[in-house]
Parts: structure tokens; sequence; C-alpha cells
């Protein structure tokens, strides 16, 4: 696990990557995709910052429960820190396809132990996971 001081260290240079390209880091969210693409006109960032009224001041969604976000894009200025990684949240569909997955594995039965010897009670410990995971899948309020 990285110490404190590898997070503090790690939280400056991603800020000052940010800044260094035009991007306001306190308007980046936690989660907020931040990728790099390739375009005939150069490479940008692809962001997604909180949408801020004219004011300056964070705006909310449209269903008023978290903060509202748009994605812009912006050149590339400055190269991100070596150990950065791009990220994208997943899509609705990339969601439901791995529920679907999901719930083939609760439907279909425990898997072969391939070549691992019985063991009784790896059998109970399945079928107790799977009943909960099925409990979870058969909520109506889950997508």
């Amino acid at each position: 696990m990285p110490s404190k001081e590898d997070y503090t260290d790690r939280r400056e240079a991603y800020v000052a990557w940010l800044n260094a390209n035009g991007i306001n880091a306190r308007d980046v969210m936690r989660d907020a995709d931040v990728v790099i693409d390739d375009g005939p006109d150069g490479r940008h960032i692809r962001i997604e910052v909180c949408d801020l009224d004219p004011e300056g001041r964070r705006q909310l969604d449209e269903r008023y429960d978290k903060v509202a976000t748009k994605t812009v894009t912006v050149p590339l200025v400055q190269e991100p820190p070596e150990w950065w990684e791009p990220y994208e949240k997943p899509t609705r569909d990339q969601l439901l396809e791995l529920v679907e997955q999901i719930e083939a594995v609760a439907s279909g039965g425990m898997p072969a132990l391939q070549g691992r010897p019985e063991n009784p009670s790896w059998d109970a410990g399945w079928i107790s996971a799977m009943q909960s995971v099925r409990e979870v899948l058969d909520r109506k309020d889950r997508c």
C-alpha cells in the first residue's frame, strides 16, 4: 500500500499536470474520466469537469442529487506523470453486459473444480454465495 507521502506526491504531481494543461484541478471530481486522445490536430486531454454557473459555482445535475459535469477537450501541452493511467468510467451498456455475465454464472451452477481435490465445504460455500448474488440481481431497483 502506498504511503501517505507517496499519495501526496502523486496528488501534487497530478494537480500540477492538470494546471499546466489549463485545467483547474478543483473542477475535476475524483472519479472523472480523464483520457488522452490523438487527433488530426494533435493530442488532447478529454476530461470530465464540474459544470459551473456564470459565477463559477458548481451546479447540480438534472436530478438535483449530485454535481453536474461536462466533458471538455483541451490541447495536451505537458505530458502526464510516468505513473499516470487514463481512466474512463464504464458505460451503462458495459455494466448491463457485466450483469448478464454475472447472471449466467449465478444461474449456471458451480464451475468444475479443474483438477482440484473435491471439497464438500466449497460446494456449500458456492451455493450460499450464488444465493446472495441472485438476491442482488433480483432486486428491481438495481439499474
